[in-house]
């Protein structure tokens, strides 16, 4: 019997999981699943510029897959 190798995406999808339980995504998990840094997801959250339309759009991708849900006491 083979046991399967978890890779660190694996992993990672694992623990967004677990997240989206608690409502916990946050804007780490949405950038990596956008395949983006941070600060461009905090871009997008702000309204601000400087993010491409293709990249905006796979943001709010990933965001509507996830459930993410800004926290308000964050800010």
């Amino acid at each position: 019997m083979h046991k399967k190798i978890l890779t660190w995406n694996d992993t990672h999808d694992r623990i967004v999981h677990e997240k989206r339980r608690y409502n916990m995504v946050t804007i780490y998990d949405v950038a990596k699943r956008a395949g983006v840094s941070k600060t461009l997801v905090s871009r997008v959250l702000n309204n601000q510029s400087g993010v491409s339309p293709e990249s905006r759009s796979r943001i709010r991708e990933a965001m509507k897959e996830l459930h993410y849900k800004p926290n308000t006491l964050a800010r």
